[in-house]
Parts: C-alpha cells; sequence; structure tokens
C-alpha cells in the first residue's frame, strides 16, 4: 500500500525537487516542479526563476537554497 501521495508522472523516477516563487512578504504565489535529479542542477533551473520573486528550493522537507527577488528584467 503506497501511503505517499503521487507524484506528477513525469517526476516519478526523480527526487522531489520545487521552487516556491515569494511575494514581498515571503508569501508562495507559486510552486513550480524541478526536473532535476541533483541539488546543482536544480539550483540551475530555479535560479532564473527569481525574476522579480524570491524563490526558495526545496527537495521535499529539506530546505536547499533561497535566490532573492532580482528586479523584473525588461526590454530596453
Amino acid at each position: 500500500m503506497d501511503v505517499h501521495p503521487p507524484k506528477p508522472p513525469h517526476l516519478h523516477d526523480q527526487s522531489r525537487y520545487r521552487a516556491f516563487l515569494l511575494d514581498a512578504d515571503g508569501n508562495v504565489v507559486r510552486t513550480e516542479y524541478l526536473a532535476a535529479e541533483t541539488d546543482d542542477a536544480a539550483l540551475a533551473l530555479a535560479e532564473p526563476m527569481a525574476n522579480g520573486h524570491a524563490v526558495e528550493v526545496w527537495d521535499g522537507l529539506r530546505f536547499i537554497e533561497h535566490f532573492d527577488a532580482l528586479p523584473v528584467s525588461g526590454y530596453n
């Protein structure tokens, strides 16, 4: 009997990496699953998401990294 909630189908064989995008008050505004097999790969996928939002990277309940929000990049 499986007592864990199922992961999205494309993540069954990978870690449970997620990026939480945070607003200025630290509230989660969006969660993104990261298709990564290592911490470094997850960080490489999450860092660009800090465009206007702070980002925290987690592997299940294990905190990995916090990226401060960067100014939103726009076109000049």
